[in-house]
């Protein structure tokens, strides 16, 4: 392997490593004492430790913060339900990640259906918790479809979900008591009664719908803290050849992304987007003149 061939900053860590490693021997050699060598080389070591771990962890952490949106991403009704307190930040990062990306995130519009029923539900009942937080449910989807422009919103109809999801029940009475009555429970993950289960399913069902028509996407993200929609939602996934669910991780994510924000000034991004912008720019200016030249050639 030639020297032109290594990674430059490969090449730059092991000389600032020799570099380090000589100093600190000549300084002891010439009667500095042990600590006043270590006082003049620690800055220097800790500054070298932190760009080789930024070299070796930007990467993997880019990734990470990448994952986020390298699928299709589905939030589930618990998690936007709670979007104003509990996971408040996880919506900030994932704003900020669609941003980065330019990307969105989607929302099927049985789960718009059910957070606005939840609401109008509990307003009849002045139930003042349950209606705050779905009204910062639509508040949220609102900011984040029209002002910030990171929300899709998925046209599967609910009706249809419910009749695919109730099909193996010849009892019309219990489909339409499913489809108007909606038992979600807003605080645990244990079913209230036996039809709650039926709407965990519907998300489900909306993820296994949208892989099954199309014959691109492979995978669908879905963020979830609770497990009987997680376990649904693989289960449904499972049926279909060759697609999968990632359940993410949004601790680790945010730990990444909050790594990759800190670690990556923002001036060296808008140089990099400016050199980028530059080279097509160079790029239409010579392909212009290229076709200047052939049209001045076979012109009569």
């Amino acid at each position: 392997m030639k020297l032109k061939d290594i990674d430059k900053d490969i090449v730059y860590f092991i000389i600032a490593a020799i570099f380090i490693t000589i100093a600190s021997f000549a300084l002891y050699k010439y009667g500095f004492p042990i600590y006043l060598v270590f006082l003049i080389i620690i800055p220097f070591v800790v500054f070298f430790l932190k760009k080789l771990d930024i070299y070796i962890n930007l990467d993997k952490h880019k990734k990470t913060e990448f994952s986020l949106v390298k699928n299709p991403l589905i939030v589930d009704n618990n998690t936007w339900l709670n979007c104003d307190d509990k996971h408040k930040d996880t919506f900030d990062m994932i704003t900020k990640v669609c941003k980065k990306y330019k990307t969105s995130f989607v929302l099927l519009r049985m789960q718009l259906d059910e957070i606005t029923n939840i609401r109008h539900k509990a307003a009849k009942n002045e139930d003042d918790k349950t209606f705050k937080k779905a009204t910062a449910a639509v508040e949220l989807i609102e900011k984040l479809q029209s002002k910030d422009k990171v929300l899709t919103i998925r046209g599967i109809s609910l009706k249809n979900v419910v009749e695919i999801e109730g099909a193996d029940n010849e009892d019309s009475e219990v489909i339409e008591k499913v489809e108007v009555a909606n038992p979600l429970a807003l605080d645990g993950d244990i079913a209230k009664d036996q039809y709650e289960g039926w709407y965990k399913s519907k998300l489900a069902e909306g993820i296994k719908n949208i892989l099954s028509n199309s014959d691109k996407l492979k995978s669908i993200n879905l963020i979830s803290d609770n497990p009987e929609i997680r376990i649904r939602a693989r289960a449904y996934v499972a049926l279909i050849p060759d697609k999968n669910v990632d359940i993410l991780d949004v601790a680790k994510i945010k730990k990444s992304h909050e790594y990759v924000t800190k670690n990556t000034p923002k001036k060296f991004l808008a140089e990099y987007e400016k050199k980028k912008k530059d080279k097509v720019k160079e790029k239409e200016k010579k392909k212009k003149a290229r076709r200047e030249k052939i049209d001045f050639i076979i012109k009569p």
